[in-house]
């Protein structure tokens, strides 16, 4: 999950873009957020509580080889 907004991100969103990801809250728990960005203004919601899986597809195909 993310520490904080994804800055960068949120500023390069056109007319239209939408970013969803699981951003770590205060309290440690994780909250799947969705950031769109219409007539220019950024929309923020948060959505229900996730827990962020790692990855591990790559560490599994490098473990087959």
């Amino acid at each position: 999950a993310l520490d904080h907004e994804p800055t960068p991100f949120l500023e390069a969103l056109p007319t239209g873009g939408v970013l969803v990801a699981p951003l770590r809250r205060a309290d440690g728990s994780q909250r799947l957020v969705r950031w769109e960005q219409r007539d220019g203004v950024l929309h923020r919601s948060e959505h229900d509580e996730v827990t962020y899986g790692v990855d591990r597809s790559s560490a599994r195909a490098a473990a087959a080889s």
